[in-house]
């Protein structure tokens, strides 16, 4: 027996088959193969597979002929009778692998690698596709420690390819040794310099410095030859996110995951990317990770950063479990959530106890005044309701007195005031006013990120932006008193993490986006 390259593909041929009553498909069907007629070649050994269903040549075979027949799921059910016969075939068990990975199978292409290497540690084929494998699923150590391994075996056998210094190239980067990972990609693309997987590596390398504009160069390399190359499309992203290029970087990631739909990873990097400009987007992005992601360190991340983007619904689990009153201060964040795309700030919000709106925050309703709604009135009314004699009446039972859920024994009609804003605008109105701050909001939080010296310093979730100067405390509490004095706008800072910075809120009935960049304006030129 002996085996022969046809058209790229391995085909088993058998020099005596004169026992064997498939023997006669099995040359007909190297003949065919041969001949680069894989349908006609995959018919005779189906007919020699009929004669004989354990002949291992045959089952080999066909699987060969149906993977360049892109038959792929006939190919792989081939590779596994074969591998129930004989378990023990390393090689076999790296080529199902490559069939899976092809898939996008990943767990089942790990186990084909994993059992190729149980079989034979030292096979280099299978520590190379694993290696990739667990690179692309963000697995880096143990790609690093799969890839090593394969270019000991390249060397100890005097092989010296491109491919072997890409894979030292890329465990070096994945401990990173940046500076020996760029020496391995660098004779890498020396001996391939169209190579895309070098490039796009390379590219990687640079990233990981901060340098994005040399990586950007790297991955524009890659594209020329894969345009296709999703890989490359999200270390665009990753480029353009490290210069502070939003749009530019969605666009990349967006490319990737059009190429490439199941690209994971790119989730995640979306949500980060929205985590601060567009919540509800973030939101969105870790929860499709999080349904499809495999790296548990990354999953972690994303379910930390979902409890900070929607906080109700995990406050709310906490004070179940500790039977404790739980109470929402949306003061200001109620009113975005009346939009149907912020609905997400208050999931949950119907199994608390108690919530409060205060419409003259971001309602246009003169101070003051507080709604307050309550899921439990008894427990209000058991707390407060203290009435005196000459205060019961007949109607006492039906009657909603609420002086009974609060200290104050009478109040002013507060509810008037919204009444007017609510008859003179309408509901559709007010949304648009609201909807409109939040989008001037997220448009100035782009253009400070983008300026020189600035940044934002939280997540712009509604109307509220804050940011700092980077030059310190000082100059920051210099550009508000500018600012101030000039009359143009009223600043407030803020103390976060320590660092003094500034707050831009946008609430007024009257403000216009004009109005909103006037203010910026004069921010940076008070910081000159």
């Amino acid at each position: 027996m002996k085996a022969i390259l046809v058209g790229g593909l391995l085909v088993v041929t058998v020099s005596v088959w004169a026992q064997s009553p498939a023997a006669k498909h099995m040359m007909r069907g190297n003949e065919f193969a041969q001949k680069d007629s894989a349908a006609r070649a995959k018919s005779e050994y189906l007919k020699a597979l009929k004669l004989e269903p354990r002949h291992l040549d045959a089952l080999y075979n066909l699987a060969v002929v149906c993977s360049r027949l892109n038959q792929r799921e006939e190919a792989i059910g081939y590779y596994r009778q074969y591998l129930e016969l004989k378990p023990n075939d390393a090689d076999v068990w790296t080529q199902l692998g490559v069939l899976y990975d092809e898939a996008k199978q990943d767990a089942e292409a790990r186990a084909a690698y994993e059992k190729a290497l149980a079989v034979d540690p030292n096979f280099g084929r299978a520590h190379h596709n694993l290696g990739v494998l667990l690179k692309e699923q963000g697995d880096w150590k143990a790609a690093g420690e799969h890839l090593r391994r394969y270019v000991e075996l390249e060397e100890a056998a005097g092989r010296h390819t491109g491919e072997a210094y890409y894979s030292l190239g890329v465990y070096h980067l994945a401990l990173g040794q940046t500076r020996e990972a760029k020496l391995r990609l660098q004779r890498a693309i020396e001996i391939e310099p169209q190579s895309v997987l070098f490039n796009n590596a390379m590219g990687d390398v640079y990233l990981a410095e901060k340098d994005a504009n040399v990586a950007l160069v790297y991955y524009r390399k890659a594209l020329e030859k894969d345009p296709q190359y999703a890989l490359a499309h999200s270390g665009m992203g990753d480029a353009h996110r490290l210069l502070g290029d939003a749009a530019a970087a969605e666009a990349s990631y967006r490319k990737a995951l059009a190429l490439r739909p199941d690209y994971h990873l790119v989730y995640f990097k979306l949500g980060e990317l929205y985590e601060k400009t567009q919540p509800a987007e973030a939101i969105k992005h870790f929860e499709k990770y999080l349904a499809s992601g495999k790296n548990l360190a990354l999953e972690k991340a994303a379910r930390e950063r979902l409890a900070i983007l929607r906080p109700v619904a995990e406050v709310q689990q906490i004070a179940a479990r500790h039977r404790l009153w739980h109470h929402i201060d949306a003061a200001y964040g109620g009113v975005a959530a009346m939009l149907e795309e912020n609905r997400w700030m208050l999931e949950g919000a119907a199994e608390a106890d108690s919530l409060v709106v205060n419409p003259h925050k971001w309602l246009f309703t003169p101070i003051d005044f507080s709604a307050f709604y309550c899921r439990r009135p008894d427990v209000l009314k058991d707390a407060f309701s203290l009435v005196p004699s000459y205060l019961k009446t007949e109607n006492d039972a039906h009657a909603v007195n609420f002086m009974d859920y609060g200290i104050p024994l009478g109040r002013r009609f507060r509810a008037l005031k919204l009444w007017f804003i609510l008859r003179c605008f309408g509901r559709r109105k007010v949304h648009h006013i609201i909807r409109s701050h939040i989008l001037w909001a997220r448009e100035l939080a782009q253009a400070i990120a983008a300026e020189p010296g600035f940044e934002v310093s939280a997540p712009v979730t509604m109307s509220l932006v804050c940011f700092r100067h980077k030059a310190g405390d000082d100059a920051n509490r210099a550009i508000v008193e500018k600012v101030n004095r000039s009359g143009l706008a009223f600043l407030a800072g803020h103390t976060l993490n320590g660092a003094f910075g500034l707050r831009i809120a946008i609430g007024n009935i009257g403000v216009s986006r004009e109005d909103v960049f006037r203010v910026w304006d004069a921010v940076r030129e008070a910081a000159r």
